[in-house]
């Protein structure tokens, strides 16, 4: 799983409405179980910076045991704050011309 926000990780809502290329319309995402939530926390790699959550990886993962019920019963809330859904996402040039959107 690629490392993002706590919030993306674990606070989905219960149902797609619709994906982008809507092959899933209204149904049911799988159930999120405690250990789920505990195994995602203890796998985040600690060389990563901070989310948009500002919670380093190093203090999720080391408190796994800990905070893996709370984020769990959070996980249950059917209405999520939409500042929980933003991301910071910056495109990084790596090499070539800048002109050319696969070089980001």
């Amino acid at each position: 799983m690629p490392q993002s926000s706590l919030a993306t990780s674990f606070l989905v809502p219960p149902l797609i409405d619709e994906l982008q290329d809507g092959v899933q319309r209204g149904k049911a995402l799988p159930t999120i179980m405690e250990d789920h939530v505990q195994d995602h926390l203890r796998n985040l790699n600690i060389q990563k910076s901070m989310g948009p959550d500002e919670m380093h990886p190093r203090v999720l993962r080391e408190l796994a045991d800990v905070i893996a019920k709370t984020l769990y019963d959070i996980s249950k809330v059917v209405e999520v704050p939409a500042d929980w859904r933003k991301g910071n996402i910056v495109p990084i040039f790596k090499k070539g011309r800048k002109e050319d959107p696969g070089n980001y």
